[in-house]
């Protein structure tokens, strides 16, 4: 179906068919910019907060989304490859963790 619009010739489907070749380029929304806030801010900010900073800008708060999300390691506050163990192939007895600051060996036991 999405095949057929894209090629129709019909002029009431020319919006959709754009619409779909945006989206198969991925030329969906335009990155207005963005920052790293604290925790207590950041579910207080809004649109019209950002359009606010902006200087010499033609934005609305009506062109935004504010989509507020926190990015971690996968695994919470802690570093993922604390909890990884690694072994050396040249000698498959010994394991390696590696640490944010250090680095560690132990003999492996299973």
């Amino acid at each position: 179906m999405l095949t057929v619009i894209k090629r129709s010739a019909k002029p009431q489907l020319q919006e959709a068919a754009e619409i779909l070749k945006r989206i198969e380029i991925r030329d969906l929304y335009k990155l207005a910019g963005e920052a790293i806030v604290t925790k207590e801010v950041r579910s207080k900010i809004k649109a019209t907060d950002i359009v606010s900073w902006q200087e010499n800008s033609s934005l609305k708060a009506s062109d935004l989304v504010v989509h507020c999300f926190r990015l971690d390691w996968g695994n919470g506050e802690e570093y993922p490859l604390d909890s990884m163990v690694f072994f050396e192939s040249e000698k498959p007895d010994v394991t390696c963790k590696m640490h944010l600051n250090k680095n560690e060996t132990s003999q492996y036991r299973p």
